[in-house]
């Protein structure tokens, strides 16, 4: 499997280390650009009060899209503001736990517990009530989603 799927509570330890999930540790292995050590990017999202993982190679892969862009436009300046102004590459340690930077941490409203919640090209990490409160509106909406190409 090379999508993130799933969710996992989780805590952080005396040290302010997590471990990522087996199975999204196997993802990032995965995705990664020589298939073989794992390489991750966390950035607060912006749309939403957590934390976003992204495989190294995928997260260029998207900025290369951005050169289709004008490089002085307002578009492109305010998303790479908010995709990559906060990114941070993060080391995975040789048990697969990596330090979640303070900065996000704080975004996020993590302090101890939280949630890897798999979302197809990325992870997610939530503060357990935030994670709640943002299912109920994810549920909410998810049924009037329409698909590209489907019918009505």
């Amino acid at each position: 499997m090379t999508i993130f799927m799933g969710h996992q509570l989780s805590r952080l330890d005396a040290k302010g280390r997590v471990s990522i999930p087996a199975g999204f540790r196997s993802v990032l292995r995965q995705r990664s650009a020589d298939g073989e050590t794992p390489s991750l990017i966390l950035r607060s999202h912006h749309q939403f009060r957590c934390i976003e993982g992204w495989a190294t190679a995928d997260l260029e892969a998207y900025s290369d899209k951005l050169d289709a862009l004008d490089d002085f436009s307002s578009e492109l300046n305010d998303l790479t503001l908010v995709m990559f102004g906060d990114a941070q590459p993060v080391p995975i340690d040789s048990e697969g736990r990596i330090v979640v930077p303070e900065q996000l941490l704080q975004h996020a409203g993590i302090d101890k517990a939280l949630w890897f919640v798999g979302t197809r090209k990325t992870f997610q990490i939530w503060e357990p009530e935030a994670l709640e409160r943002r299912r109920a509106e994810a549920r909410a909406a998810a049924p009037h989603i329409k698909l590209p190409g489907a019918s009505s």
